[in-house]
């Protein structure tokens, strides 16, 4: 049984990324003539932000208050877990409705809830590396603090093929490669 449940948030954790990354590859808005667009989470990511915030924190209580938890060791671990989840649900509520990637004709900046506003201009990114584990993108220069933020943004690969033409190919690093070296994404 124990085995089953593996195998069971295995495959649901697999299906619920898969649908995730279904909104990466929608257009993103095209905000004005000079190509410019921005990027942030879409529906899917921010309806799932929500209903942690929502069904984590509540089904903890449902399991505090039927008296299940018992025991001075248990219900401390138990409320250290409940503030360290409901924390995780709140910075995924944040993280949906605050991150920002704006691309224009100069470059990129970045809106993120922890890092504030980072630009960096075409001419500046150095590297493109991408960690596949995390999910994130990271644009490196000289000079400048390192952009991270999320692959999985609507309109992504729009991005994605706007840094291999501002950029070229040969910034793309390790398994940052792996998204231009196909026609399509392979990441």
């Amino acid at each position: 049984m124990f085995a089953l449940s593996f195998v069971v948030t295995g495959v649901l954790t697999t299906l619920i990324v898969l649908w995730l990354q279904s909104e990466q590859r929608r257009s993103p808005r095209v905000d004005s003539g000079d190509g410019s667009f921005e990027l942030r989470h879409g529906r899917k990511y921010r309806w799932i932000a929500v209903t942690s915030l929502v069904l984590v924190p509540g089904s903890f209580l449902v399991v505090a208050l039927t008296g299940d938890v018992s025991g001075s060791a248990n219900v401390v671990g138990f409320a250290a877990l409940f503030v360290i989840v409901t924390l995780i649900a709140l910075w995924m509520v944040v993280d949906a409705f605050k991150t920002r990637v704006v691309v224009h004709a100069d470059g990129i900046t970045v809106r993120t809830p922890l890092g504030g506003a980072r630009s960096l201009k075409w001419t500046e990114i150095r590297t493109i590396s991408y960690n596949p584990w995390a999910g994130w993108l990271s644009l490196k220069s000289e000079g400048h603090p390192t952009i991270r933020f999320q692959r999985h943004l609507l309109g992504a690969d729009a991005l994605i093929s706007r840094l291999r033409e501002e950029t070229g190919v040969e910034t793309f690093r390790g398994f940052a490669r792996l998204l231009v070296s196909v026609g399509k994404d392979a990441a």
